[in-house]
Order: C-alpha cells, then structure tokens, then sequence
C-alpha cells in the first residue's frame, strides 16, 4: 500500500500537511510504511508529523464500560484538531476508534484510506466521509501492473 499511495503522489496530491498518529506500535509502523511519515524523523514529506495519546485504541473494557471516557477522548481528539493551523490532516489510528468518532455503522478495514471532512462546530462533527483507497483493492492493481503473482 505504501508504494501504491507514493506512486499516487499521494501526500502532494492532496496536499497533506500534518499527520498524526497513534502512538501504538502497529499505527506507528504503518504510518511510516505506508506514508513514510516518522514522527522522531525531522524530514518528512509533510509540515508536521505527530503522535497523540487522544488517537490510542485502549481496550474493548474501554468501549464497553467506560464509554464515557471514550467518548471525551474522541471529543478532545475534534476539539484538538479545530486548534491546528493545518487543514489538510491525516490521522493514522485503529478501526474501531474511528469507526465511532465518524460515527459509521461498518469498521474500516486494515490500510483503508478514507476522507472526511471535519465541521469546526459542536453539533455534527464529521461530514462527507467517503472511502478514497481500499487496501486489497489497491494491493490487487499493484500486483496486476507489476505482474507480481500469488504462489
């Protein structure tokens, strides 16, 4: 997915300048393997790349019985996000989470790639969310144009 989105141009493209990622080692090897964003890195192909605890995906105990505190870090997490001066932002995390900060009814699948836009406002948060990249369909079409084959 990582070649597929850098051959896409995909950071210029859509003129990405931040990305934030959950600290958690699966969301940080991802962000660095998919978009070749390292937050302890200066260079990286955007403004800015940072991790924040408000992204961690804690427990499904969390989701089941503190569901208030999950909800506030999802509510911190917007309300941090309407205090950057960026606009075009990506947010590296876990499905689950982000399942319920869009307020989906389906979980995002592993390395999908979505779009969404994000009201500054108190009531509705998130609008237009669509699905930009699927990770399966994106690996199949890399594997089609290099003629790479399953064994």
């Amino acid at each position: 997915m990582g070649r597929f989105l850098e051959e896409k141009d995909f950071l210029v493209t859509n003129k990405i300048e931040l990305v934030v990622t959950s600290p958690l080692i699966r969301a940080k090897k991802t962000c660095i393997r998919v978009l070749g964003c390292d937050p302890s890195r200066s260079n990286n192909p955007v403004h800015r790349v940072v991790e924040s605890d408000l992204l961690i995906e804690r427990t499904m105990l969390e989701f089941a019985w503190k569901y208030n505190n999950y909800v506030k870090r999802l509510r911190d997490l917007e309300d941090w996000l309407g205090n950057q001066e960026e606009d075009r932002i990506i947010l590296v995390g876990h499905s689950q989470y982000f399942k319920t900060l869009l307020g989906l009814d389906f979980k995002i699948g592993n390395c999908d790639v979505y779009r969404a836009e994000f009201l500054d406002s108190q009531g509705q948060r998130w609008a237009n969310v669509t699905r930009v990249f699927r990770c399966d369909d994106a690996m199949k079409a890399f594997a089609e144009e290099y003629e790479i084959q399953d064994h």
